[in-house]
């Protein structure tokens, strides 16, 4: 055997040595951590339950070799380091562990059209109208006050269209003009004539 061939075969020996523990301590050591340092926990701050059974807790925790990071402990972690923080949030060391908030439901969708008859009782809902004008309106078609008040604001050709459409309207259109123009005015947001028509929608 070749001298060259000889110090290939140890090298490879020596590398298949190394290589193999470092890489199992690189699968039982979590975070990143260097292998040679500890993650001995010096602190926990911000506990909150990621459940509404509290089985994991969402916090940050203190480590000395990396600092304070992101971590979920469970009750079921066999890693000595998880073990010690679900020790120390049981024995309160993170203060009081903020209850589970479950996500806010996504917004219902906005309709794109709701009755006459509904947008009249959702205005009486809200306010906009009262018990007098809704029953006007929904007998006689009368414009309340307020509703003339911003019509009169619009241009000409404008204000004689939305005056035809409440007379005539069978359904409001999110997008009609004369809701535009409500929102304009300053009367609503356009969030507040969205919930509007969500609510109308429903009635």
């Amino acid at each position: 055997m070749s001298d060259g061939m000889e110090d290939a075969m140890i090298d490879s020996a020596i590398d298949a040595n190394v290589d193999a523990p470092t890489a199992e301590t690189a699968l039982a050591t979590p975070l990143g951590a260097p292998a040679t340092q500890p993650l001995d926990v010096l602190g926990l701050r911000d506990a909150r339950a990621a459940d509404p059974e509290g089985s994991r807790i969402e916090l940050e925790v203190n480590f000395r070799s990396l600092g304070w990071v992101a971590f979920t402990a469970t009750a079921s972690d066999t890693l000595p380091h998880a073990r010690d923080v679900w020790t120390r949030l049981a024995a309160g060391e993170a203060d009081a562990v903020m209850p589970y908030e479950a996500p806010l439901a996504p917004p219902l969708p906005v309709p794109t059209t709701v009755s006459f008859r509904q947008l009249i009782l959702g205005l009486l809902g809200s306010g906009f109208l009262t018990a007098e004008q809704a029953l006007a309106a929904a007998e006689t078609r009368a414009r309340p006050a307020q509703l003339e008040a911003i019509v009169a604001t619009l241009p000409d050709d404008a204000a004689l269209a939305a005056r035809i459409t409440w007379a005539t309207m069978s359904e409001a259109r999110r997008s009609d003009p004369l809701v535009t123009a409500l929102i304009t005015a300053g009367h609503a947001t356009a969030a507040q004539v969205d919930e509007l028509f969500r609510r109308a929608a429903g009635l």
